[in-house]
């Protein structure tokens, strides 16, 4: 090889590093090896000598009955545990392990639990006869701990090293740490918030043959779908496809991990299961296991949000393919939702997507019906449900409840004009509880992060970002991650409107609350396509719309790719320089608001330089064609 060549492989083997280098690497909590050792030893109960060498694969020495060390991995992890027996005391010795997500479940006898009405979990029990290397079987494990329990429950001496968990999450991906997307701002509570969101979604993609036993214990042995990974509920519990779930975690993992694979095998195990009447189900495999299409379990809004998923998979994917593969059952669904409308003209439908999806597959037959659907309920629901008191609307028309997610998607779904849209706003906001969130009525005393969610959105959209900001800040990031019985890394599935962790809907067992669950991640989708602004509008962003909404930072970055390319942002000086990139061949528009503090926008691109002169009011530059483009206000 000459040196020339040898010169010019360097220098792409160079370029070629760099670029595939992931940005603000230093906030991922996603490991790069799936081998993991513990972090720090959190506490030691008897004589156990040398436990810290276990810290790094070396031998501890645990002698007598209850002697226990507890472990912290520093994060929620899941998977496997591996070890080494160096010698024993005797024929047999009895070694047992516990796990919990939270600080407050650590015991030596128990684990948090995966069912709640059980009780809390036993230990996971190996029964010593032989040196050497021992591991829990492959669907035998946790999926979901932070701290790590090891217990001597015999006589005698024993010495383990070489303690490690095989990390299960996110199974078909080599290096779970390689993100396609990014974000970063001037708020280092926003900053850990979206890195967060990306690991919670990332703890709920599993192997599909590791789905929950429905049983007590470490059993997770179901077949739940199709593939090589799935999106589920959650990594200790719930190891199954719910749509609530997936409507909020698929967005996030789009903008941050780019795994539409384990989206698109969670969507294909929900429709498999479709009735001949339409209805989609509450949950997938196995949890409508032993029910007959007379029993079939249902829920309304879990069967749109489904559709709404579909919907969400083909704007970031583009696979128009699938859209016309599944369309016989979307349009099955969504009629099925319209012909619950009843002579109020009311019933929550998403038609307005559907309209959408029908255009794309060319199908006109539909749309004059959804069309009018959608006018109806526009047209029946301020006279039905709005309670000019309270501000919001009602759940029903025989209920004084106001619920937080019914009126956030009033505001998301753009049901209402933009004056009641802030009103909205007002009325979510005033209900607060500092220092723990945004409570949902409807879910008597809760705070429900899914919910809280929906209203995150509803504040951007209805133009108070800075309002969306404060509560990311003390709910999510103040809260969720750093109060001390959290994880630290991922987000928690609900708790109660006083702090404490208990979740309504559960009546048995506090241990069972999951703390890392898909359907609290909203911030981390919010932040890229509302704060930055990064908004697809047509498949895998062949249309896009720009609209920064900073909400008083003074910085924000951002940034994702699809099938044609990458989508980028970056704002500086509260929003007053910025810049914005787009694959060639798409096109887009830039909606800006000038504010009192400037009077011009000066847009540069492709096409050269723009000038506009706009109220304080939301403007739209439009048939902007894809490329970079520079932003400055004065």
């Amino acid at each position: 090889m000459t040196v020339n060549r040898l010169s010019r492989l360097l220098i792409e083997l160079c370029w070629i590093h760099c670029v595939s280098a992931v940005l603000y690497s230093e906030y991922i909590l996603a490991p790069k090896s799936k081998t993991l050792l513990p972090k720090s030893v959190y506490s030691l109960n008897g004589p156990v000598a040398k436990a810290h060498r276990l810290l790094s694969g070396d031998a501890a020495t645990f002698t007598g009955v209850n002697t226990s060390v507890t472990f912290d991995f520093g994060k929620e992890i899941g998977g496997n545990i591996n070890f080494n027996v160096d010698s024993f005391d005797g024929s047999s010795h009895s070694l047992a392990f516990t796990f919990t997500e939270s600080s407050q479940w650590i015991s030596p006898e128990f684990c948090d639990s995966v069912l709640g009405s059980t009780g809390r979990d036993p230990p996971m029990a190996f029964n010593i006869t032989s040196k050497g290397y021992h591991a829990s079987e492959k669907n035998v494990f946790r999926g979901g701990f932070r701290y790590l329990t090891v217990v001597s429950n015999s006589t005698g001496t024993i010495a383990i090293s070489n303690l490690t968990v095989n990390f299960n999450a996110e199974p078909a991906t080599p290096n779970p740490s390689a993100y396609t997307g990014y974000f970063h701002c001037d708020s280092e509570k926003l900053n850990r918030v979206w890195y967060a969101g990306a690991y919670t979604n990332q703890m709920c993609i599993i192997d599909p043959t590791q789905g929950d036993s429905l049983k007590k214990g470490f059993l997770a042995d179901k077949v739940i779908s199709n593939g090589t990974s799935v999106l589920v509920d959650g990594p200790k519990r719930s190891r199954m496809v719910w749509p609530g779930d997936i409507v909020v975690s698929a967005p996030s993992l789009y903008v941050s991990t780019g795994n539409y694979d384990a989206v698109r095998n969670a969507l294909d195990s929900l429709l498999i299961l479709q009735q001949s009447n339409g209805q989609l189900p509450y949950a997938g495999t196995p949890y409508q296991q032993g029910h007959s299409s007379e029993t079939f379990l249902w829920s309304f809004t879990y069967h749109l949000y489904t559709l709404i998923v579909v919907y969400d998979y083909y704007i970031f994917t583009g696979d128009l393919d699938y859209i016309k593969e599944v369309w016989d059952q979307f349009k099955l669904a969504l009629d099925y939702s319209i012909s619950t409308i009843d002579s109020t003209g009311m019933a929550l439908v998403t038609s307005g997507l559907g309209i959408y999806l029908a255009n794309e597959v060319h199908d006109d037959t539909v749309v004059a019906e959804w069309a009018a659907s959608r006018t109806s309920i526009q047209t029946a629901i301020i006279p039905f449900l709005w309670n000019s008191a309270a501000g919001l609307f009602r759940d029903k028309d025989t209920s004084s409840v106001t619920p937080q997610d019914g009126n956030s998607w009033a505001v998301i779904s753009g049901l209402v004009n933009s004056t009641i849209a802030s009103v909205i706003s007002n009325s979510l906001a005033a209900r607060w509880i500092r220092p723990y969130g945004a409570p949902a009525p409807e879910g008597g005393t809760t705070i429900a992060p899914f919910a809280s969610g929906f209203e995150l959105r509803a504040h951007y959209l209805a133009g108070n970002a800075s309002r969306a900001v404060d509560l990311m800040s003390f709910m999510w990031a103040d809260f969720m991650l750093d109060d001390p019985r959290m994880t630290n890394s991922t987000f928690l599935e609900g708790y109660s409107t006083d702090g404490s962790i208990r979740w309504a809907p559960y009546t048995t067992a506090d241990s069972k609350i999951s703390y890392a669950h898909g359907w609290s991640t909203t911030p981390t989708s919010a932040l890229t396509n509302l704060a930055a602004g990064i908004r697809l509008t047509g498949p895998a962003g062949r249309s896009w719309i720009m609209q920064p909404r900073l909400g008083g930072l003074r910085n924000i970055t951002a940034g994702f790719s699809t099938k044609l390319g990458a989508f980028t942002a970056s704002y500086t000086q509260g929003g007053q320089m910025g810049e914005f990139e787009t694959p060639a061949g798409t096109e887009g528009s830039f909606i800006f608001s000038l504010g009192p503090s400037y009077s011009k926008l000066q847009l540069k691109g492709p096409e050269g330089t723009l000038t506009s002169l706009n109220s304080s009011n939301d403007a739209m530059i439009a048939s902007l064609p894809g490329g970079k483009y520079y932003v400055r206000f004065t």
